[in-house]
């Protein structure tokens, strides 16, 4: 359990570091999405690198791919939540709202634990929380398969 635990708190460190210079409420909305975005971009990266290691240890075999696939999914839950706390750390700027977005990342992300084969098959577990980083002009928030 620890040792699950200890890559994810490190990247919401060095995540959360990213954001720091300033209050959500002095940021301007410029600003907000080019810090958003930076988190959003590494944490991404992160995402990639954890399901590339579960799809490279899985055995080769044609049987096992979907169920591999899946625990891939799972695998890039942990980068996504560290972003969307280092996002909530971040703060909303000057003039905007950015609860629904962070909402919606949490129940993307409890819905991708209930059920990561839905993240495999299809975007939606992510579609609510893409509409509204596309609304906010996050172009490096969104999740896509």
């Amino acid at each position: 359990m620890l040792a699950r635990l200890l890559p994810t708190t490190f990247l919401a460190g060095a995540l959360l570091l990213q954001g720091c210079g300033g209050t959500g409420a002095d940021l301007t909305r410029a600003q907000f999405t080019k810090r958003a975005d930076a988190i959003c971009q590494r944490a991404k990266e992160r995402r990639d690198e954890r399901m590339a290691a579960v799809i490279e240890a899985a055995p080769p075999a044609r049987s096992e791919l979907i169920a591999t696939q899946v625990k891939a999914q799972l695998a890039a839950v942990d980068p996504y939540e560290a972003a969307t706390a280092a996002l909530e750390d971040l703060g909303a700027p000057k003039g905007g709202d950015v609860e629904r977005l962070l909402a919606a990342r949490e129940e993307a992300a409890e819905s991708v634990r209930e059920a990561p084969a839905t993240a495999y098959f299809s975007n939606y577990p992510y579609r609510r929380a893409n509409d509204l980083a596309d609304t906010y002009g996050l172009t490096e928030c969104r999740t896509e398969n």
